[in-house]
């Protein structure tokens, strides 16, 4: 396989033989039209931001890879292949601030008897994420994306092994992705105790304290770094807690992909360790930690969208390297002695 290490990011560069065809970037109207034809997008009119009115398009003409970019707005207007959208999660009204949105119980099936619990947990979380010392990574909307794969976990398996999924606790999967980041040592204040911090939320809620202790388990083993450390550990608690493995798959699944992606860049900028590295050092993470991430999924559905989200992370690492590549007007070494 043929490859370079790049001077200047230090990453090593595939060719892109080693991409399946169908998900090479062969140019950058590529994802589009993949997503055309995998996902049936339907896209019959789009706003061109070279007119005041809206141009039709007909995709069909530009072949299955165009080979060139098109530069006349008229033929190919801008807005196609940067389509401005909602984002899932954000406020629809104003999708650049924060969602105030509570998670539904009726749609996750929370048993009755549980919804008041449920929604009370919501909303302290929701207050609790907001906080002032947490950034865009780690926030509300992150548990949001949580419990949403959450979700899609339980619900396909339940299609697939309804057995498995009859022994697992909704409200303790759900909750347990709503307070897995609360208590978190990255941004709790020197001298607190995480774990007294997730309890006292849970029984001021309503949990009894062994229905808290449950949750407070699951949620603070969810964390990649604990199961790096004592991977025996993490099994043996996953044996007496089962819903740990969907709640520890739904976070793992917001940590890569496009969403993993930004959310490792968001990280870097708002913490000051990273301030004195590069802005390589979140793509480098790729071959450090998240190379692991499919194979430590532990549930089957949850393998399966990792390795769909972790093929995304080699296609961005490849136009990355080939976009901050700038070998070409580097001194070389031999240059550098000879002027010092």
């Amino acid at each position: 396989m043929p490859s370079f290490i790049s001077p200047i990011s230090g990453f090593v560069q595939h060719s892109t033989s080693s991409i399946p065809p169908s998900l090479r970037p062969h140019t950058m109207m590529a994802p589009l039209l993949r997503a055309r034809s995998m996902y049936k997008v339907a896209l019959p009119r789009a706003a061109c931001r070279f007119h005041t009115k809206p141009q039709s398009v007909n995709l069909s003409k530009f072949g299955k890879y165009p080979t060139k970019m098109l530069t006349q707005p008229e033929e190919f207007p801008l807005s196609v292949w940067a389509p401005v959208a909602t984002v899932p999660g954000c406020n629809p009204d104003s999708p650049e601030k924060r969602s105030v949105r509570l998670l539904g119980a009726k749609q996750l099936k929370i048993r009755p008897q549980d919804v008041q619990f449920f929604t009370a947990v919501n909303k302290k979380v929701r207050a609790w994420m907001y906080q002032d010392h947490f950034d865009p990574s780690h926030d509300y909307e992150h548990i949001m994306r949580v419990v949403k794969n959450a979700s899609v976990i339980v619900e396909r398996t339940e299609r697939e092994n309804p057995a498995l999924v009859s022994s697992w606790d909704r409200t303790i999967i759900y909750v347990g992705c709503l307070m897995h980041d609360v208590g978190d040592g990255k941004y709790i204040k020197k001298g607190e105790d995480g774990v007294k911090i997730q309890e006292d939320l849970l029984m001021e809620c309503g949990a009894s304290p062994e229905y808290a202790r449950r949750i407070q388990t699951i949620a603070t083993h969810v964390s990649f770094t604990g199961e790096s450390k004592n991977p025996k550990r993490l099994k043996e608690i996953i044996q007496q807690y089962p819903e740990l493995a969907v709640v520890q798959d739904a976070d793992r699944l917001d940590a890569i992909g496009a969403i993993g992606t930004g959310r490792c860049f968001t990280y870097g900028g708002a913490g000051t360790v990273r301030r004195q590295q590069t802005i390589n050092r979140a793509v480098q993470m790729l071959d450090q930690r998240f190379k692991y991430y499919v194979d430590w999924m532990k549930t089957d559905v949850g393998r399966e969208m990792a390795q769909r989200r972790w093929e995304f992370m080699l296609l961005f690492r490849d136009q990355y390297v080939e976009e901050t590549d700038a070998s070409a007007v580097v001194a070389q070494e031999d240059d550098e002695n000879e002027k010092s």
